[in-house]
């Protein structure tokens, strides 16, 4: 597929996302809509007017969202003008306004948590995998500039990947958090509108220094040295990252074992032939995919876990238990006392953010779904491939209205209910850092 625009756009916006939506054509194509988030500023209407530019050629069906965050008098005149200048462009936008208690203050990760998550809900109802954001160069040098400052690793100092898992999670399951404009500056894009006579509008969020990254920006602005000190730091620590990302994914392929439910099993030897820094990283990671957690745990608790004498008897960390017997580690989840169920179409669902549901709406949810624990197996599941005890107490079962156990999604072969373990693919996604440091852009 070669895309090009109408010639309009500027040869480095062309170039770059041209690039861009080459590069990630098939991801783009997984779904029937690619959604734009459009806050009214110069880089996401820098970007909404680029792709209008390139109509057809684009893989799927173009969709705008703005989320009004309800925190300025002035949002929501600013949500209705980016509506109409969607109108103009004949894209279909909606405008999503947040509600806030009265009595609470909204921090911005707060408000960062609910932007993705109506964001996400919007991409299930619309069915589009992939969201893109006008992030630019210059909010790439802020984010490594603060993440060194907090004293990040290289895996931090990476920055932002072209394209992503969207931060929110179960919610975000499938989704994608793309970014085709990462490498241009942000006057670039300015300079762009600024010639088609399209205005933009300014946060004033944007100069108050109580926000770390506004102090981020004033600290590098008029420094070229410290730009190319960052930019430096971003190459050296994409390339450390990748190459991290490639050793683990080789020795996943070979050495690690999924089970029904999620768990995970590997044997110490193959442990062994990870570096320590390596072994870190995979726990982390691995914690959080066998648990369904939105996060990992720091990595000093990491540390303590791979030093632990008392590994052998068993422990519990990040929403799992670790066992190591006879020269196995054993990783499974703890058992929810009561597991979140996300929905996230008529048609599916998220069991503990581990498990995607998928079958008939109205069986879907005539059932209570909980973890096995203790409960005795039927007789129609006994066979000598049942699932040992400690993986099998926590998978999900549908308990019927007359509180017996109904379904077992992961044994049943009736096909009423399938049930996708999402630690496999999640972990893939994560031992991916997608991105591309284009020299001739970035100035490197």
């Amino acid at each position: 597929m070669q895309l090009e625009a109408s010639g309009r756009t500027s040869p480095g916006v062309q170039s770059c996302l041209g690039r861009w939506l080459r590069t990630y054509d098939a991801e783009c194509r997984h779904g029937q809509s690619l959604l734009v988030a459009v806050s009214g500023g110069s880089d996401s209407l820098a970007l909404l007017f680029a792709l209008s530019e390139f109509g057809r050629e684009l893989p799927c069906e173009l969709r705008a969202v703005t989320i009004d965050h309800a925190l300025r008098p002035e949002a929501a005149d600013e949500a209705r003008q980016v509506a109409e200048i969607c109108a103009g462009l004949n894209i279909p936008h909606q405008t999503i306004r947040l509600d806030w208690p009265n009595d609470k203050a909204v921090s911005q990760a707060k408000a960062r948590q609910a932007r993705y998550s109506k964001i996400a809900e919007l991409c299930h109802q619309i069915d589009a995998r992939v969201v893109l954001t006008g992030h630019t160069l210059d909010d790439q040098l802020e984010t490594v500039f603060m993440r060194r400052s907090s004293g990040s690793d290289y895996w931090g100092l990476a920055g932002m990947a072209d394209l992503a898992p969207m931060p929110i999670w179960p919610l975000g399951a499938g989704l994608q958090l793309g970014r085709p404009l990462l490498s241009q500056r942000r006057e670039e894009l300015r300079d762009y509108l600024t010639k088609r006579g399209l205005p933009w509008m300014d946060d004033p969020s944007n100069g108050m220094t109580r926000y770390e990254r506004v102090r981020a920006r004033q600290t590098i602005a008029g420094k070229p040295s410290l730009r190319d000190e960052l930019l430096e730091l971003l190459l050296t620590s994409s390339q450390l990252r990748q190459a991290q990302c490639d050793r683990l994914t080789r020795w996943t392929a070979s050495a690690l074992t999924w089970m029904p439910g999620g768990a995970a099993s590997f044997s110490e030897t193959d442990l062994a032939d990870l570096s320590p820094e390596d072994q870190k990283r995979l726990f982390q990671l691995l914690l959080m995919c066998v648990s369904g957690a939105q996060s990992g745990v720091e990595i000093s608790r990491i540390e303590s876990l791979l030093s632990d004498a008392t590994l052998p008897k068993g422990m519990t960390l990040g929403g799992c238990h670790i066992l190591a017997e006879a020269g196995l580690l054993l990783i499974f989840p703890e058992v929810s006392a009561h597991p979140e169920v996300t929905e996230t179409s008529g048609e599916s669902l998220v069991w503990d953010g581990r498990v995607r549901f998928t079958g008939e709406r109205a069986h879907l949810r005539s059932l209570e779904w909980v973890c096995w624990g203790e409960r005795p197996v039927p007789s129609h599941y006994r066979s000598p491939s049942l699932p040992d005890f400690n993986v099998r107490k926590a998978l999900p079962v549908g308990i019927s209205p007359g509180g017996e156990l109904a379904c077992v999604p992961h044994l049943d072969d009736s096909g009423k209910i399938l049930a996708q373990d999402l630690g496999t693919t999640r972990l893939a996604e994560l031992f991916c850092h997608r991105t591309e440091v284009f020299p001739g852009e970035t100035r490197l």
